[in-house]
């Protein structure tokens, strides 16, 4: 498997910071400002990692930054290798500009399958960078959602902050400095349980990443009896309780085959990935932005 973009390397400086921030080490700003100090920072474009996987480098945007400097879902990325092995394969939906799914797409191998769901225009663009190359990975230009149809998309547009998308009617998604008020764009709306048919059709499911602002319980409504079936090996779902967090807590009580956990960190020098049992109760009762981990038993 090839990384067919042309790539820009790190310095020296920026590979050891981002390298103390990936493993947890707190006081990332700290000695990201050392390491801008001692190196330029780069001009925007794909950057291939120490482990071969590239991602999108772009000092004006929030999420590409932090993707840069390794903290952005560090607790996440941590969990691939446990989640995923070669042959496996992967739903990425919510791509973004493939942060997790070209990380997923080395470890799950040639014969393995990386199927990246991203409706937004400008995550587009730069998805299909990164990827480029990949003959595992296969991009769905969609969102995903109960029924197929189109829907809105607001915050694709955020110049600063180019993961807050959301198809949630009236919902501004982050926080609120990061709110904007852009243009809507209209795109094509697809059923899950027909994506699942079309690229992986009768295979296995080993990891199913939900993360669209707010709009995933419409996503998990297109394949309703997903987690029933027992198809899918693990889940990793974004909660956002701004929105409606009732239907994760209804989620873990039917998905009576999977054990449900909150993903966090915990540390005070070094953080790691720290996974905490939740209950349906729990679930509802959290207030702030989480991902939920379903493991099937």
């Amino acid at each position: 498997m090839s990384t067919g973009p042309e790539s820009i390397s790190l310095p020296l400086a920026h590979r050891v910071a981002r390298r103390l921030a990936a493993g947890g080490l707190v006081g990332a700003s700290w000695y990201w400002r050392v390491a801008r100090l001692l190196a330029t920072v780069p001009p925007a474009g794909v950057v291939v990692l120490s482990d071969g996987t590239p991602i999108v480098h772009d000092p004006t945007d929030w999420t590409c930054r932090m993707s840069y400097e390794g903290t952005y879902e560090r607790e996440i990325l941590r969990l691939l290798p446990e989640l995923l092995s070669d042959g496996d394969a992967m739903v990425d939906v919510g791509a973004n500009v493939g942060i997790l799914g070209a990380r997923a797409a080395r470890l799950v191998g040639e014969s393995g399958r990386v199927v990246a769901v991203e409706p937004s225009p400008r995550c587009l663009e730069d998805l299909r960078r990164v990827v480029d190359g990949m003959s595992n990975v296969t991009i769905v230009e969609a969102a995903l959602g109960p029924e197929r149809g189109t829907v809105r998309l607001t915050g694709w547009d955020n110049p600063d902050h180019r993961g807050l998308g959301t198809a949630v009617d009236g919902h501004r998604s982050g926080i609120e400095e990061n709110w904007y008020e852009g243009t809507a764009v209209v795109v094509p709306q697809l059923r899950l349980a027909d994506v699942l048919d079309e690229h992986l059709p009768g295979r296995e499911v080993a990891l199913l990443k939900v993360d669209v602002e707010g709009y995933e319980p419409a996503v998990l409504a297109g394949a309703p009896a997903l987690f029933d079936e027992g198809r899918v090996r693990a889940a990793i779902l974004e909660v956002t309780p701004d929105v409606d967090a009732g239907w994760a807590g209804d989620l873990i009580a039917a998905a009576d085959r999977y054990d449900a956990f909150a993903i966090g960190e915990r540390g005070r020098v070094v953080r790691r990935t720290d996974l905490l049992r939740v209950a349906p109760a729990e679930a509802v009762s959290r207030s702030a932005q989480w991902n939920l981990l379903l493991r099937r038993r």
